[in-house]
């Protein structure tokens, strides 16, 4: 919401509806603009242009790391993994991908929380439930202000990304222009505002 305040001060002159929900109607009818989407990409009859690649981080409370490591090397075996869904029966593979990249064999990855939001697991990391992989653009404000901390200092890049997208015949319009040059700038902002670790190879 701040951003909105941001964007309704230097453009007065948009006028902006937005509706959250799974799956947009963009392709079907002209009652959407744009759409922000989270995929690959490639969506037929659709132009997509990449807002942000996904950068995935461990992090867990700061009372709940200082804990941990005051011991020396941290135990994973020992936290709660907290877990995303991708449906109701199957979760994300953030959590092998992030252990894989990080060089960590021997955690158990099968028991913890599940959770279907990204958020709620956020939620529940910052609450000292556990440890859980999220996205860096989701939690650098967390980790600017000190709910979160980030585990080791490495990050993965995600498989999908997040894509503003249009009907080719409105890439053009004027209001769309201005939308999108100010999503670009909010997003180099806050990247520039926290830097995230360094990729792991």
């Amino acid at each position: 919401m701040p951003r909105l305040g941001r964007l309704r001060e230097k453009h007065p002159e948009l006028e902006l509806s937005i509706t959250t929900q799974l799956q947009d109607s963009l392709a079907e009818t002209a009652t959407l603009d744009c759409a922000i989407r989270f995929g690959d990409g490639e969506w037929d009859g659709l132009d997509s242009s990449l807002l942000i690649q996904e950068r995935h981080i461990a992090v867990c409370a700061p009372s709940l790391y200082a804990r941990e490591s005051s011991e020396g090397a941290i135990d994973l075996n020992r936290l709660t993994l907290l877990h995303v869904l991708a449906r109701e029966d199957q979760r994300y593979l953030t959590w092998k991908h992030w252990l894989d990249a990080a060089k960590i064999s021997g955690v158990d990855t099968q028991g913890g929380y599940e959770f279907d939001l990204l958020d709620l697991a956020i939620r529940g990391a910052i609450e000292g439930l556990g440890i859980t992989i999220a996205d860096w653009h989701m939690v650098a404000s967390e980790l600017a202000s000190g709910q979160l901390t980030q585990m080791l200092n490495v990050h993965v890049e995600g498989h999908q990304s997040y894509w503003l997208v249009t009907r080719p015949e409105q890439t053009s319009m004027p209001q769309l222009q201005v939308f999108s040059r100010w999503l670009q700038e909010e997003i180099w902002l806050a990247q520039r505002q926290l830097e995230p670790s360094t990729a792991a190879s």
